[in-house]
């Protein structure tokens, strides 16, 4: 089943090795809604990514949530 963001939601795209461990973070520090999923947009089966990492989009409902992830982005995704 293919779900779409509501279009109020804060975006952000990011390439993620470990979704699991941006989940637990998501979980563990902030309290709104989310949406979570591989950013089929930016699909380009010819490009290469490096380290093997997916391309995800994560959308926040908050704005304050999408700001401290955005913020936190590099050091969750190490």
């Amino acid at each position: 089943m293919f779900t779409i963001i509501p279009p109020h939601f804060t975006t952000i795209s990011f390439a993620c090795r470990d979704q699991e461990h941006v989940l637990d973070w998501i979980y563990e520090n902030l309290e709104g809604r989310f949406y979570l999923d591989n950013d089929r947009s930016r699909e380009q089966p010819d490009t290469f990514l490096l380290l093997d990492a997916d391309q995800m989009i994560v959308g926040f409902e908050l704005n304050k949530e999408a700001v401290i992830f955005g913020l936190q982005i590099d050091v969750i995704t190490r």
